[in-house]
């Protein structure tokens, strides 16, 4: 046994060694700062095809029809496999066509694909290359492709690599052009398991999952010697539309690492990758479904996604079922915190989150759903959004941030009940059966003053799951599905109108606010909208272009339909009401201004009615009827 131990040890060490040397073997670290003589390592680079160097350029194409070019990082391949950044600026100009690609792959440093459609690495008039995956910024498109321009991560594993739509692996419309002559940039990101690109101001439009080691069922790193390393570079082409498509810088670390949190997954039932849960206490899996307590008292339950923490603190959504049978008692919580992923709150009322006869959970924030109540807390069932800061969490009302009634809705009724969470930093909304929601001021980094994002390496990380608990009174509180998207996994999202504008009337000659909060991948544009007519800032109309729209001071003529729309990247939305303008001197509002005005508002001076404070001072007096007769007499307001 000792010498079968022995050899096993050897076996590892030697392999270890094996893979050290390989990787050892390529690393690529670089910064072009343009591609003149003193710019960067020209001569690390092996230019094919129709790719020149113009000027301080590194040409893929010239507008010339039929071209195919490629540049590759030639002294050495690049260390990818554990992680990688690269960023560089381009500029498309003198047409459109047909787009060009950043390309990791194994097949040689001298690698050149089709033309037309194939950019330079797909098969189309001449063989793809295979073993790679392409970032692709495709400038000209067909009726079949998608919408251009368009970014899409394509590849076939090993086979020669395709450009058709059916061997994307993820894609994001961009919604502005890039054959702009202007100069844009691209930053992507890659960790074992996932790819992101970022456009022009950082905003991340693409991100997707992604294993180099298992592209299409094919590790396209594997060449026999366990390395992690494959050639990097870039693609173009022309079909019989033409561009100039210029590298105008290029930078590449393949020191880069995995992020320091994330976390993008979805349970449809608890069957499978269970490996990524943590089970606390008396949680339990039963069959395809979370147990946080069954109907015994005293039990106090959690579980924690312990892959790896959440990236929270840019934003966060998460989606899950719920049902809670045999009995009422005493409720479950979504908890993010920072104390361990085996944190595990007290019994009872304190849900599993809260301090009593054990510890609360520090540093957290904990979404209750309350279904056992006593005389001096929140009426039940009910939400409610529950912190001590760094400190340990507790359920009483006092630690309440923001609570809501479930008025006629009963969560112990054995039936499925859905719950939507959305955070973006200022603000989270709870929209429970997609019915009743629950939305407050909430920054993770400022909780009671405290910050429970920050341990000293990280500023944006925090572990996510549920805790739930029985005291006296029982129930089997159970989590059915779970679906959970951070900063990093969500992709892009489409806005979402988290609180509408208040349309409500205002009185003319006032300031007058209108503000939507809104949610999704940035960055967002906004447009207010009078009478089918965009607003534009000027000296009484300010934030036209923004989710503050402010008119100051409001007229008669404003009255109308006014509606804001939302945009970014992949979606729109948008909403609207009447715009309502009270106009004083038409006292009874019946469109006109006559004597039945005068007789109305005398009437309601003489009875001190806040109606008749027309200059809003705050009470009734006789400069209300200065004001009034002044605008009554000029016909107007």
């Amino acid at each position: 046994m000792n010498i079968t131990r022995l050899n096993v040890t050897i076996g590892a060490l030697a392999a270890a060694a094996l893979v050290a040397a390989a990787n050892a073997q390529c690393d690529a670290s670089f910064t072009f700062a343009d591609f003149s003589a003193g710019g960067g390592p020209l001569a690390d680079l092996n230019i094919v095809g129709d790719a020149t160097l113009q000027s301080s350029a590194l040409r893929l194409t010239h507008a010339v029809g039929g071209q195919r070019g490629a540049a590759w990082y030639q002294l050495s391949r690049s260390s990818v496999g554990d992680g990688f950044s690269t960023t560089f600026q381009f500029r498309v100009s003198n047409g459109s066509a047909d787009g060009f690609a950043f390309v990791i792959q194994n097949q040689s440093d001298a690698a050149l694909g089709g033309g037309g459609s194939g950019m330079g690495y797909a098969s189309n008039d001449a063989s793809g290359i295979t073993r790679s995956v392409a970032i692709e910024i495709d400038t000209f498109g067909f009726s079949d492709e998608f919408p251009i321009p368009h970014i899409s991560i394509q590849s076939d594993g090993n086979n020669e690599n395709q450009f058709t739509d059916n061997f994307s692996l993820a894609h994001a419309d961009v919604g502005y052009s890039l054959d702009d002559g202007q100069l844009h940039q691209i930053t992507i990101t890659y960790s074992p398991g996932e790819i992101s690109v970022s456009l022009d101001n950082g905003a991340v439009v693409l991100i997707a999952p992604l294993d180099l080691h298992d592209v299409m069922g094919s590790d396209i790193l594997f060449d026999g010697d366990l390395s992690e390393c494959a050639w990097i570079g870039f693609t173009g082409s022309t079909g019989a539309a033409v561009a100039n498509q210029d590298i105008i810088s290029w930078s590449f670390d393949d020191t880069a690492r995995p992020p320091e949190c994330r976390a993008g997954f979805s349970y449809t039932r608890f069957d499978t990758d269970l490996d990524a849960l943590t089970l606390v206490n008396d949680a339990q899996l039963n069959g395809d479904t979370l147990t946080l307590t069954s109907s015994l008292s005293g039990q106090r339950g959690a579980a924690w996604y312990t892959q790896s923490r959440a990236s929270v603190g840019n934003g966060f959504s998460t989606d899950f079922t719920f049902r809670i049978s045999n009995g009422c008692a005493d409720g479950f919580a979504f908890v993010v915190q920072n104390e361990s992923p085996f944190a595990i709150g007290t019994t009872g009322s304190g849900m599993g989150y809260g301090e009593g006869q054990f510890a609360g959970i520090t540093r957290s924030l904990a979404v209750e759903f309350d279904t056992f109540g006593f005389s001096d807390e929140f009426a039940t069932d009910h939400i409610s959004l529950q912190t001590n800061g760094n400190l340990q969490n507790r359920s009483s009302d006092d630690n309440s941030l923001a609570s809501l009634v479930l008025e006629g809705l009963s969560l112990c009724d054995g039936a499925v009940h859905s719950v939507r969470i959305e955070y973006v930093p200022g603000l989270m909304s709870v929209v429970i059966d997609n019915g009743p929601a629950l939305t407050a001021p909430i920054d993770l980094r400022s909780l009671n003053g405290d910050d429970i994002l920050a341990d000293g390496t990280t500023t944006r990380c925090a572990w996510v799951g549920f805790t739930g608990a029985t005291g006296g009174a029982t129930a089997t509180q159970e989590i059915l599905s779970w679906t959970y998207n951070d900063a990093y996994a969500g992709g892009c999202a489409t806005p979402r109108l988290m609180l509408n504008p208040d349309f409500g009337a205002r009185n003319a000659f006032q300031r007058a606010e209108y503000n939507a909060v809104v949610v999704g991948s940035a960055p967002l544009t906004y447009s207010w909208i009078l009478n089918g007519t965009p607003l534009e800032n000027d000296g009484r109309i300010s934030g036209a272009t923004t989710s503050q729209l402010i008119i100051d001071p409001l007229r008669s003529a404003d009255a109308g339909q006014l509606d804001i729309m939302i945009s970014n990247a992949c979606g729109s939305t948008s909403t609207g009401g009447e715009l309502y303008v009270l106009c004083y001197a038409d006292f009874n509002q019946d469109g006109g201004i006559d004597g039945s005005d005068v007789t109305e508002f005398f009437r309601a001076w003489s009875d001190g009615d806040p109606a008749a404070d027309v200059d809003f001072s705050g009470g009734v007096d006789g400069s209300d009827v200065d004001v009034f007769f002044v605008a009554w007499s000029e016909g107007g307001c």
